[in-house]
This record gives C-alpha cells, sequence and structure tokens, in this order.
C-alpha cells in the first residue's frame, strides 16, 4: 500500500508576495504529497483559474487527479466558523461525487470542548 504525505495549512493569506514565496519554499522542504491551505485570501483574479471547482461559499474545492497513479479526488474543506451543524452534512455531497477513492481533508472548524477551546 502507499503511502500519502498530506498536511493542512492555514496560511491566513498569501496575497503578499513575500509570504507567499516564504510558504511555497517551506512546503517544497517538507516534500509533502498534497498541501490543503486554507484562508488563503485570494483576490478574484488570482482564483479564476479555480472557480469552477469552488463551492458558491468558498468553503470547499473539489480537485479530481492523480496520487501515485492512482486516480482520486481531493476536497479541501475550510468550514465556517460558527453553522457547522449545517454546513458538515452537505460534505455528504462528496460520497457521490465519484466512485473514485475521496481524500477529504483541511480546517472543520470543530471543537471537543467549546468552553475549552474558544477563541480569544
Amino acid at each position: 500500500m502507499t503511502t500519502i504525505e498530506l498536511l493542512r495549512w492555514n496560511v491566513k493569506g498569501i496575497s503578499n508576495k513575500t509570504k507567499r514565496y516564504k510558504i511555497i519554499t517551506h512546503l517544497k522542504s517538507l516534500e509533502s504529497d498534497v498541501a490543503m491551505l486554507q484562508e488563503t485570501y485570494l483576490k478574484n483574479t488570482e482564483a479564476v483559474k479555480l472557480r469552477k471547482r469552488l463551492d458558491k461559499d468558498g468553503r470547499y474545492i473539489i480537485i479530481p487527479g492523480f496520487l501515485h497513479k492512482i486516480k482520486c479526488t481531493l476536497v479541501n474543506v475550510n468550514a465556517p466558523n460558527i453553522g457547522q451543524a449545517k454546513f458538515l452534512p452537505r460534505l455528504n455531497f462528496f460520497l457521490d461525487f465519484s466512485a473514485d477513492p475521496i481524500v477529504i481533508g483541511g480546517d472543520f472548524n470543530l471543537v471537543s470542548d467549546p468552553a475549552v477551546d474558544r477563541s480569544r
């Protein structure tokens, strides 16, 4: 069985050229197979190539392709901070999306104990 190295990173914006260069350089050094980035805050002109694969709210992107010569679909999720109960059932859609293996990752904004994990 093939191992896939996958990482997720909330980059909090990559529109700045210097920050984008540093992030890309760091990602290359990690040598992962897949890097799922959240909160990129790409401008419309930068994201135009991805638009047809994004949902209308920009909460996920679907990318069909190959990993280690295995046809699969990658789904990168950035769930909302509030309203997860309404958002998460929408993810069932991906189970019917493809007969190929599906890799779903990202930031689901879930906490095990809201009293302990709430944002400050």
